[in-house]
């Protein structure tokens, strides 16, 4: 590494003091010694921590700072996902070693890509009058550090990557490259690689969100990427903290078709619509179950998501008794459906007197909850109970077996109900068993069957009390629980706000499920209440 390179480098080593600084460490789970846990107390927001941008933030960050047609590695420090999101994950994680040289390459790489010939006009506001000409490099410097760092620099920040630019303009006799150290030195920078959201002390015994800090907040959440030059001059003007302009704002980019790839990254999370793209099967039983099957079958239920939220705003629970998706040809042989319909997805709509709707029909999320050969009344149950519903499932007790022991029985339902007969087992599997069995209709890729082994299969269960025929009433009863419009709610809560909730969050989000009830479910209106709530500009104070 050159001297000049390993100074821009240095400008990463600042990540353990932003850390050490922070009010809210990065681990903090909002709780505290002596809470009683099943205390509903009066609303605190979470205390802040800083959020590392998630490797899709990092190149889409990058991307739209610099160019949409840049290579943007993503070998990077790994994601991790905690009670089911990684924005949860990215509030408790910090870079390795091993992370910080991946950054560092990654940063030459980019910053010799955005400053080529070809490139640099876009990005460079003036011409040089020397190699090393201060006054533009910081014109530069001043521009790049608002985009990266989501603030403005201060007066000292700017010096410094100025000294970075010049000192390597003068000894590699090209005013360029030395923009290319300074670049690569934001791209390293802990306040670019970590949203630095703190707040500043209001009343109350709170802190409030800057307006830069606000900008950041919405960026990510709705957009997944940096904020753009109109969000920034909102923050400039002071309109994010103020109830007119912060909506405004929400409104607006709610209305960007970047917002639905925030949305789908959400519900991607959320439902684990990924592992489609690696579970395991028998290719030999499943062969047309193939790489592409696998896409589209992942781009169904997200096509599904956006345009029941964007195109119809329609009401989120009846996602789970819709008739409408989208297929290709695979999708629609694999569904029994007459036609052709391309190998792109074309909207169509299932028959109504047919097994499939909603959901929980989708040979994704079928496929995912199901062994490799077998289907599982326990995945599926587990996931509708756990995800769905939000309900809690105990583990185990460590000496009960949790396979089933052979049996003659030749349908799934024969044999999980010899296996509720050992007490051991009933108390968990009869939270997940009855539900999951509402899917036996569905093989392990989510292909329609009458019987199984020769036998015919009786999809009848019942959940919390409540009776269902098959699946297409299984998913009307889904539709109708109480915790559905709940758990979604809670669900964003946690992926918006990057903590899971405590007592102290609870009242907030009661009130957030009444509004999302009121307003007919519509998850447009539900994250905008979110993105709006005290809980989303606030964290709490530091205590005495």
């Amino acid at each position: 590494m050159s001297g000049w390179a390993g100074a821009a480098g240095g400008l990463l080593t600042g990540v353990a003091l932003v850390l050490g600084g922070c009010s809210g460490q990065i681990g903090d789970t909002g709780s505290r010694p002596g809470d009683d846990p099943g205390e509903v107390l009066p609303f605190e927001p979470f205390e802040a921590a800083m959020q590392r941008l998630t490797i899709a933030q990092y190149r889409n960050s990058v991307q739209d700072i610099l160019g949409p047609n840049l290579d943007v590695p993503t070998d990077l420090e790994p994601d991790t996902a905690l009670n089911g999101f990684v924005s949860i994950g990215a509030s408790r994680t910090t870079i390795s070693p091993v992370g910080v040289e991946k950054y560092e390459d990654a940063a030459y790489h980019v910053a010799a890509q955005a400053l080529a010939p070809e490139r640099r006009g876009d990005l460079v506001p003036c011409e040089p009058a020397a190699t090393v000409d201060s006054v533009c490099a910081e014109e530069f410097v001043r521009a790049m550090g608002l985009r990266f760092f989501r603030r403005p620099l201060t007066d000292a920040e700017a010096t410094r990557y100025v000294g970075v630019a010049d000192g390597a303009a003068a000894t590699l006799g090209d005013f360029h490259a030395g923009l290319e150290f300074a670049l690569a030195g934001f791209l390293q920078s802990p306040h670019f690689l970590f949203r630095v959201e703190l707040g500043t002390p209001g009343e109350d015994d709170v802190r409030w969100y800057s307006d830069w800090e606000m900008a950041s907040r919405l960026s990510y959440v709705l957009w997944n990427t940096a904020p753009d030059a109109e969000l920034l001059d909102a923050a400039a003007r002071g309109d994010l903290t103020t109830e007119a302009g912060l909506h405004e704002q929400v409104e607006r980019m709610l209305a960007s078709d970047r917002s639905r790839d925030a949305v789908r990254n959400f519900f991607r999370e959320l439902l684990v619509l990924d592992h489609v793209l690696d579970v395991e099967k028998n290719a030999a039983v499943f062969p047309n179950f193939d790489d592409a099957f696998r896409r589209a079958a992942e781009e169904e239920t997200l096509k599904v998501l956006e345009d029941h939220i964007f195109e119809r705003d329609a009401d989120y629970r009846e996602l789970f008794t819709s008739h409408s998706t989208f297929v290709n040809d695979a999708l629609a042989a694999h569904y029994g459906l007459d036609g052709e319909f391309g190998p792109e997805l074309q909207p169509v709509t299932l028959p109504e007197d047919g097994g499939r709707r909603g959901l929980l029909g989708h040979a994704s999320l079928l496929s995912i909850y199901a062994h490799d050969e077998h289907t599982s009344a326990a995945q599926r149950g587990r996931f509708v109970r756990q995800v769905i519903l939000c309900g809690s499932i105990p583990a185990p007790p460590p000496d009960v077996s949790t396979t089933f022991p052979p049996s003659d029985a030749p349908t799934l339902r024969d044999r999980v109900e010899q296996h509720l007969m050992n007490d051991g087992c009933s108390s968990c599997h009869s939270m997940m068993d009855p539900i999951g069995l509402g899917l036996e209709n569905f093989d392990a890729v989510g292909a329609w069957r009458d019987t199984e082994n020769d036998a015919t299969i009786d999809p009848a269960g019942i959940v919390d009390g409540v009776d269902f025929a098959d699946a297409s009433d299984l998913g009307r009863v889904i539709a109708d629980h109480p915790n559905v419009g709940a758990c979604i709610t809670r669900s964003l809560y946690r992926y918006t706000s990057g903590h899971t909730e405590s007592r102290y969050q609870e009242e907030e989000i009661q009130e957030l499920i009444e509004m999302f009830a009121s307003d007919g479910y519509r998850v447009r209106g539900l994250l905008q209440n979110i993105v709006t709530s005290p809980g989303f500009r606030q964290a709490a104070g530091e205590e005495e």
